[in-house]
Order: C-alpha cells, then structure tokens, then sequence
C-alpha cells in the first residue's frame, strides 16, 4: 500500500525465482549422510549442540531453585534464580555486542572454559557439603556465584552460538535438511537432561554429575580448538570451500581464463573475450588486404632462391 504495486511484484519475482533454484539443487538425506561436504559441517553442528546440552545448562536453569535448596544456602532460593535470571538477560545483551568482534571460535572456547571451571566448582562445594557441612558453610557464596558465572559463559558463547553457526556451516541446497537433523538432536538432547538430571543427581550425588558437566565442557572445548573454524567475516562461499575436497578447491581457484598470449601480465588480461566478425574483415578496402595475400608468395620465392644458391 505504501510502497506502490510494482514493488510487490518485484520483490514477488525474485522470491518465486530463489525458492525455483533452490528447489532445483537441493541436496537429499543421502547426500547428507555420505558427502564430506555436507557431512563434515553437520556433525561440527551435531556436536556443538551436544556440548550446549551436555553442560548441564537445562538442569541448572529448570533445577535452580531444588539446586539451590540442596545447597543449602542462606539466601532465599527463589531471589537467587532471579539473581540468576538477571545475570542471563545482561550476558544475552554483551554477546550480541561483541559476537561479531571477538569471533565465534573464540567465544566457544572462552564458554567453554568458564563453564566447566564453575561446574568443577559447584560439584566440589557439594562434595564438601557431604563430608563436612561446617566447612560448606563458611563457602556459602560459591553455589551462587559459581551458577552466576556459569550462566554468564554460556549465555555468551555456548548459548547462541551453536544456533548462529548451524545457519552459517551449510549452504543453501542442504540448509534445510541439516538444520532439521541438527535442531532434533539438540531437542533430542534436551529432554534426556532435563529427564534425567534428578535421578542421576539422587544416584550418584550432585558432585559427581556436575563434575561430568565439567568433563563434557572440557572436551568440547578441545573439540573447538581443534576442529570448530571460524566464519567470522567470511562468506558463504568462502566457509563452504572450507568443507569440499582440496582438489576441488584447487580447481575451482585455479580455473583456466583462456588461452591468452603471454605478453598480457596477471594485470593486463582483457575483461571480455576479442571476437573477430568476418563480416568486418570482407568490408575491409581490398587495397588494405592486398598486402597479406602477397607476403605469404614472397616469403616463398625468397625461400627458394635461397636454397638454389645454396645448391
């Protein structure tokens, strides 16, 4: 209504002509599961979401308040969890901040890091909480503080970025398929935390299973290091080269552009192929041809008197 009809229809146009090409090169669950270059970037996807998971994050923000109480805490439980809350929103709001500056790699790793320093740190305060509750006490700041910095590390890296990589690691013909798989699994994995964390927690004590967080965290972090690359300020073409085969690449960089004479340098290649139109050369003057008819004649009789006086 604003903008006028033949907007609409252009905007319509180039929709409907990105949604034909896509549909023409989607790639299937086959490809999927066999192509290293599909492949690759969804278990990187898969397993990122595995440490989100896997650090426990569910089972501290749905538990908070039982983990609270367990800890047995002078501060009311349920202004801790919105100490906590708070703590979540102001790291939510930084990571936007400096996503784009510091690099999602580095932030992974930093998450990481944190996250299981302050896992270890709560499974060791409930570990002492179990063999001497008098020496607890006197460290009742830790459950709160040690939550306060888990939940800032992951709101800052663990958090969105697995979701923001998932968007970036695939192209656009498998985008959709590998997005799915990788946000069930996420899903998947979710609900088996969430399931499991309190009969775990009452089987093997609250230390042991946040010290098996830490564990997980400090794998995922050596799988960032190692594995994880960095899409910061590259584009899609750029970040799908990282996955195809290395004859593939090289073959796509070093295309041939012609075969030119060598006299054109690196910077002097003509930006458009010289065609020559006959019809050009027939309108040329016959005195401008004249020339090039007789030369190759010439060329020939000197060639033979040349041979005759050398017999």
């Amino acid at each position: 209504f604003l903008r006028g009809h033949e907007y609409i229809e252009t905007e319509l146009g180039d929709l409907q002509m990105t949604l034909e090409a896509s549909a023409n090169n989607m790639a299937s669950f086959k490809s999927l599961a066999t192509e290293g270059r599909y492949l690759k970037p969804l278990l990187i996807s898969m397993i990122l979401m595995f440490g989100q998971q896997l650090s426990g994050v569910n089972a501290v923000l749905f538990f908070s308040v039982n983990i609270f109480e367990a800890a047995g805490t002078s501060l009311n439980s349920f202004i801790e969890n919105i100490i906590l809350a708070g703590v979540q929103v102001v790291a939510t709001i930084l990571a936007s901040l400096f996503i784009d500056r510091l690099g999602r790699r580095f932030l992974l790793i930093f998450s990481a890091l944190v996250m299981s320093l302050a896992a270890f740190g709560l499974g060791t305060y409930f570990w002492i909480l179990s063999h001497d509750p008098a020496e607890a006490h006197a460290i009742g700041f830790l459950p709160l503080s040690s939550l306060c910095v888990f939940i800032f590390a992951f709101s800052v890296g663990f958090g969105p970025i697995p979701w923001l990589m998932m968007g970036e690691l695939f192209g656009p013909e498998v985008k959709e398929k590998a997005s799915t798989v990788s946000a069930c699994f996420n899903w998947s994995l979710a609900f088996c935390v969430t399931q499991f964390y309190s009969p775990l927690a009452h089987e093997v004590g609250s230390a042991s299973t946040f010290w098996g967080f830490a564990t997980v965290l400090v794998v995922i972090m050596v799988f960032s290091i190692v594995v994880v690359p960095e899409t910061k300020g590259r584009t899609l073409e750029e970040i799908q080269d990282l996955f195809r085969p290395a004859q593939s690449s090289a073959g796509r960089s070093n295309q041939p552009e012609g075969d030119l004479p060598e006299s054109f340098g690196p910077d002097e290649r003509p930006s458009a192929p010289l065609i020559l139109n006959a019809d050009l050369l027939d309108d040329q003057p016959e005195r401008e041809r004249e020339p090039q008819t007789r030369h190759e004649p010439n060329s020939m009789s000197n060639q033979h008197r040349s041979d005759t006086v050398s017999v």
